[in-house]
Order: structure tokens, then C-alpha cells, then sequence
């Protein structure tokens, strides 16, 4: 009965089909979507914008109930703050020590400054530039003194003092005659300086400066002394001396088949364990003992250099001068007597006969007019004026020699020659 009922009830609304009926629906259906995702988007930016407000507003508390230093303002425009304070004056003057507390005023906007800065303590700060630490690591490095203790002016008791001071030389080893810097570890104007460098030499400088002649061990003493009664306080150091080489030579100059000097170097340095010559013609040599040829074609002077070192590394040298002089004569005789008896009947320089080398002789009378002239060694000259002239009793004649080297070049040798019978 009740399905019944509700068919006969539902069949009174019946309609007929209409096909434009659909169209009218889906325009219907499409324009509700469109309502709804504009409604989603609204509701969305809404709760994003919510969250971004309440952010806000709770960095805004945090930051406003950070904790502070509590600082006291008296006067209302200066703030005493107790810090440690360090300052210097020259080396020669009063220092105040790192570990003095100084009361210091500063202006309340550089405490307010100093308290913005404490609280972003925690915040992390990028550098300017990339290389900024490394920049500032080297420049406190370059700015570091030595280690050295300042102390005020005002001292109770030099002894309290003692631990802390040393003597701090730039070497602990060095070599006879080098120079030693010595620093202190303390400074003070009012103190007395004095040092004792154990080889029989004082100084009463801050900061000497000392050079040991002799080699061996040597304690040197530092003494600090203060105010009336002169209370004393002392530091030891040892330093380390080795000996410096003595350097020496000889030589000797040779002169025999040809026209070049030879020399030969003999050192005489005592405890060289290396050797450094340097023979003035731009050549070198690390013998001990070595020779040396001087390709030169007139009178000159040549230094010459030993350096020598020995096993701790200590160095000395010597320079000496050689002249070469009177020595590029062609070991030429500066007479002969051509009276055939067979000894010295003829002339010719005698390192033209020895040599193989190119060479033209001219003999010149003492007016300028020339008497012979050859470029064989087996032609010397035999004393005539001319080839078929006589031959003078006596008379003094110049000789002249022209001799090619390698290269081409002409050197010229002259001297002066006599007749005698």
C-alpha cells in the first residue's frame, strides 16, 4: 500500500522531455564550479595571510622582551663601566699593564651602541669581502710585538717580577762577528738595565746589540734593579759562538812556451771546508788549489777572490791583486853580439820560436828608419842594416812585433834592443 501510495504521488509530477532542457543544466552546473574555486582560493589566501600577521606579531614580542644588561644611568647622560684598558707610549717610557682596571666614562649612545651589539651576538654576520679573516689574521700578525711584558710605572717589589723574566736574543747560535740582538721580557723606564755578556763587555741598554770575537759558550746575565734599596732580580741565557775560517792564499806566475801567464793558487785558509775563487776575468773555480791562464795581451791588474766556509756554516774571504806587467815582452833579449862566434849572434824573441803562431818582426834604427823586417822564425836578424849592410860595433835599435790570434785581432809588442861586440 505505501509503494503504491508514493508512485501515484510521484507520477503527478511527471514532465515531458525537452532535449533544450540538458543545455539549460550544464550552463547551470559549469557557472557553480566556477563559484566554488574562486571560494576555495579566497579562503586560502585568507589563512596564509593570517599566519604571516601572527609571525609578525610574535617576532615583535620575542624582540621587545629580549633580555638586557641592567645598567644603571647616573646624571642621566653618563654610564661608569669598569673594563681592562691597555695603553702604551714609547719604549723608552711608562707602560700601564694589561691587568690594571681603569674606571673609563663613555657616552650613553656608545653603551646603547654596545647593547644593540650584544644582542646580535647570536646572529650570524657574513664578511665584506671574502678573504676578510685571512686579511685581518695577517695584519694582527704583522702588529704583534715581542713577548714582552709592560709593567706601570709605580712598582711595590721588583721581585715579583722574577718569574717572568728572559732574555730573548734574534739567534741562540751564531757565528764569530755577527751581530746579536738581545730583548728583554720586561720593560720599564724606572728599571736598570744591566747586561753581562760573559766575554768581559757590559751594556746598560733596553735593547743591546753585541758582537763576540772569539767562539765558544757564553752565559750572559741580565740584572733588573728598582727604587732606592735596589732590589735585584736576574735571568740567565746561553749563547752558542763558532769560530769563523781564516782566509789566506799564495800564488805563483808562470810564463813558459807561449806568451799567456799562467797561475797557479795555492790556499793557505785555516778551517775552510769550501772553497769559492773568483780570478777577476769572470771565470771561477772550486778547488782548493787551483791554476789559472790569463788570456790577455797587455799590462793590466786582476783581483782576485777566495770565499771560503767552514762545517757550521761561518764564512770569511780575502781579496789580492795581481799585476801583470813588463811580463808580454816575447821573452825578448834586450842584447846580443852577432860577431859569429856562435853564442847570441842573432835576435828574435823567444817565444816567436817556440810558438806557432803568425807573427811579422820589424828592427827600426833610433831615427825611425827600417833596417829589417821577417815573418819566419828561422830568419832572425843578424845585426845588419839591411840585408846585405855591415854590421854596426854597437847601437841600441827598437824592435816591433805584430802577432794575429784566432779571432783575427792584431796585438802589438815592442821593446828595445843592443849591439854589443
Amino acid at each position: 500500500m505505501f509503494e503504491n501510495y508514493i508512485k501515484n504521488l510521484l507520477a503527478k509530477f511527471e514532465t515531458e522531455y525537452n532535449p533544450n532542457d540538458w543545455s539549460d543544466f550544464e550552463k547551470k552546473y559549469e557557472k557553480a564550479l566556477r563559484k566554488n574555486n574562486f571560494t576555495k582560493k579566497l579562503k586560502t589566501f585568507s589563512i596564509g595571510s593570517a599566519i604571516i600577521i601572527a609571525t609578525s606579531i610574535l617576532f615583535v614580542v620575542l624582540y621587545n622582551n629580549h633580555e638586557k644588561p641592567n645598567i644603571d644611568y647616573p646624571n642621566g647622560n653618563e654610564v661608569t663601566s669598569s673594563k681592562n684598558v691597555s695603553t702604551s707610549r714609547d719604549l723608552g717610557e711608562d707602560v700601564i699593564n694589561h691587568s690594571n682596571h681603569v674606571q673609563q666614562t663613555l657616552p650613553v649612545t656608545n653603551v646603547n651602541n654596545r647593547i644593540k651589539q650584544a644582542t646580535k651576538n647570536n646572529e650570524e654576520t657574513k664578511p665584506i669581502f671574502e678573504n676578510q679573516e685571512q686579511i685581518i689574521a695577517e695584519t694582527i700578525s704583522e702588529q704583534r710585538l715581542p713577548n714582552i711584558e709592560v709593567v706601570p710605572q709605580q712598582v711595590n717589589s721588583i721581585s715579583e717580577y722574577q718569574m717572568n723574566l728572559l732574555i730573548e736574543p734574534n739567534k741562540n747560535v751564531a757565528c764569530a762577528y755577527e751581530e746579536i740582538r738581545f730583548t728583554p721580557s720586561i720593560i720599564n723606564n724606572s728599571f736598570r738595565y744591566t747586561w753581562d755578556f760573559g766575554d768581559g763587555n757590559q751594556s746598560n741598554d733596553i735593547f743591546p746589540v753585541h758582537i763576540y770575537r772569539q767562539e765558544g759558550n757564553f752565559d750572559v746575565k741580565l740584572s733588573l734593579k728598582h727604587g732606592p734599596d735596589q732590589n735585584e732580580v736576574t735571568s740567565f741565557f746561553t749563547i752558542t759562538i763558532f769560530p769563523v775560517p781564516h782566509a789566506q792564499f799564495s800564488y805563483e806566475i808562470h810564463q813558459e812556451n807561449f806568451g799567456y801567464p799562467q797561475v797557479s793558487f795555492v790556499d793557505d785558509s785555516d778551517g775552510a771546508s769550501q772553497w769559492k775563487w773568483s780570478f777577476g776575468d769572470s771565470k771561477f773555480s772550486y778547488e782548493q788549489n787551483p791554476n789559472h791562464i790569463y788570456f790577455i795581451h797587455e799590462n793590466t791588474t786582476v783581483n782576485i777572490n777566495l770565499a771560503i766556509e767552514n762545517s757550521f756554516g761561518c764564512k770569511n774571504e780575502i781579496t789580492k791583486s795581481i799585476i801583470f806587467s813588463n811580463i808580454f815582452d816575447l821573452m825578448a833579449p834586450n842584447a846580443f853580439s852577432p860577431d859569429g862566434d856562435g853564442l847570441n849572434d842573432y835576435f828574435i824573441p823567444r817565444a816567436l820560436e817556440v810558438m806557432d803562431i803568425s807573427f811579422e818582426m820589424f828592427i827600426y834604427e833610433r831615427g825611425g828608419n827600417l833596417i829589417y823586417n821577417t815573418k819566419n822564425k828561422t830568419q832572425p836578424w843578424d845585426g845588419r842594416i839591411g840585408n846585405n849592410g855591415q854590421i854596426p860595433d854597437n847601437g841600441t835599435f827598437i824592435w816591433i812585433v805584430l802577432i794575429q790570434d784566432a779571432n783575427g785581432k792584431i796585438h802589438k809588442y815592442a821593446g828595445n834592443v843592443s849591439i854589443i861586440k
